[in-house]
């Protein structure tokens, strides 16, 4: 199986709404209308990228990633990644 990473786009929202579900299961489902709004708000922040890993077509993966203007280390920025899931199906986890 090939995997792609790439940034994420409004159509992979449903894909991440699952995979986030297996990050915190105990969380109950956002509705789709919040969901988009929240994506909307996202998407449209300047340094934040959402990955997605794209597995011929299945979203099986993902990480949050957000740069950050740093004083520190000569103004180097920063990055900060979270909520980071890989789906629940043997052939996602543990590939190079």
């Amino acid at each position: 199986m090939k995997i792609t990473v790439r940034s994420a786009v409004g159509a992979d929202l449903p894909s991440l709404l699952t995979l986030y579900g297996e990050l915190n299961p105990d969380d109950a489902p956002l509705p789709r209308e919040k969901a988009d709004a929240v994506w909307a708000t996202i998407s449209s922040q300047q340094g934040r990228t959402v990955l997605v890993a794209d597995a011929e077509g299945v979203v099986v993966g993902t990480a949050d990633c957000l740069v950050l203007s740093n004083l520190t280390r000569g103004g180097r920025a920063i990055l900060f990644v979270e909520n980071v899931v890989v789906a629940e199906i043997p052939a996602a986890r543990r590939r190079a």
